[in-house]
This record gives C-alpha cells, structure tokens and sequence, in this order.
C-alpha cells in the first residue's frame, strides 16, 4: 500500500487530535457524546460543556482537589465520570467512585463512565470489566465501591471520587482511609 500525501496528511491530523485529547481534559470532553435525561427515550446528544465545567475540568487536570457544594442537575455527574475516565484511560491512574450505596456506585459506572466509552469511538480499549470495575490497556482503573467502613482500602488512588457525601454512612472512615491518597500527590473530589 502505498501512503499517498493526502493519506499521510490524514493520519497526521489524527495522531495530533488524539495526543491534543489525551494530554487536555477540557479539549477531550468537547469530543464526547452523552445521553439526555428523558425518563422515556433517552437519546445521544453531544456534551457541550458550560463555562464553569470547563474552569473546572482546567482545575481538576492540573490536580486540584476540591470539595463541590452544589444545586442538582448541573451536569457534574458526566464531568465527573468523563473526568475518571479520562485519567484511567489516557493516564493509567487508579480510580475510586465511593457512593453512598452499592446500587448508586454500579449505576454510575453503567450510566455514566461505561456510556461515555461505548460512545467514545473507539479510541480506548478495555482489558477487563465488571459491574465494579473497569480496566483499560493504559493500566488504569476506574473501581466503584460502595461506602463502608471497608471502602478501598486495599487500593493505592491517584483519584478519588466522594459522590453525595453528606449521605455516606461510613464518611469517617472512608475519608479517614482515602486521605492519604491527596497527601502522596493524588486528587480528591468531593
């Protein structure tokens, strides 16, 4: 086969979209498609991010960790998700989701984080995964855990991810076995 000019072109433009999206958050979640929240016919749309997810999709990827005192519906659920997905993905972190329940915790990574891959053309491929788990070819992970007194111990997090905190029934401990992972250099969103 022979690499015509226009070809060669082609696939230069694609490896320099795929090194811009793996090395910025903010540039690769203008390429994602996620699903509107019609309770009846649920349809694809594409994430067209306000201006304050982008501030702080720019903060969380230059390693900001931070606590959220939010309305609902504004749309955190999908950065959050596309955000673990992209560090597990593209960077090969470790993840942790800690919800406030088991069912809450799987929903989100079927919901959410499995959505945003299926929907993500192709670009990631996937080692191993499971109703609490997904592992990518970069090494990364992104695990969803449940809160109890137990949550992610056994785990060394380069992100953790606290999601309706005030409603944890073990929030002590679990802060109180995550918080390492913010003092050797990791992230924790809260």
């Amino acid at each position: 086969m022979v690499l015509t000019a226009e070809r060669e072109a082609v696939l230069l433009a694609r490896v320099a979209q795929l090194k811009r999206i793996r090395d910025s958050f903010p540039d690769w979640l203008t390429t994602l498609t996620i699903h509107d929240d019609d309770p009846i016919a649920p349809r694809a749309i594409p994430f067209r991010p306000y201006s304050f997810q982008m501030e702080r999709a720019l903060a969380w990827e230059h390693g900001a960790s931070e606590v959220n005192l939010k309305a609902r519906q504004l749309g955190f659920s999908w950065l959050v998700a596309a955000y673990k997905l992209w560090r597990a993905a593209y960077h090969g972190w470790t993840v942790a989701y800690i919800s406030k329940g088991d069912v809450e915790a799987t929903a989100h990574l079927r919901d959410r984080v499995r959505y945003l891959w299926q929907h993500d053309r192709g670009r990631i491929a996937v080692t191993r995964s499971n109703e609490h788990m997904m592992e990518f070819a970069s090494g990364g992970k992104v695990l969803v855990f449940p809160s109890t007194p137990d949550a992610g111990v056994q785990y060394t997090f380069q992100l953790v991810v606290f999601d309706e905190f005030a409603y944890h029934a073990h929030a002590q401990a679990n802060w109180a076995s995550i918080a390492p992972t913010a003092s050797a250099g990791g992230q924790i969103l809260v």
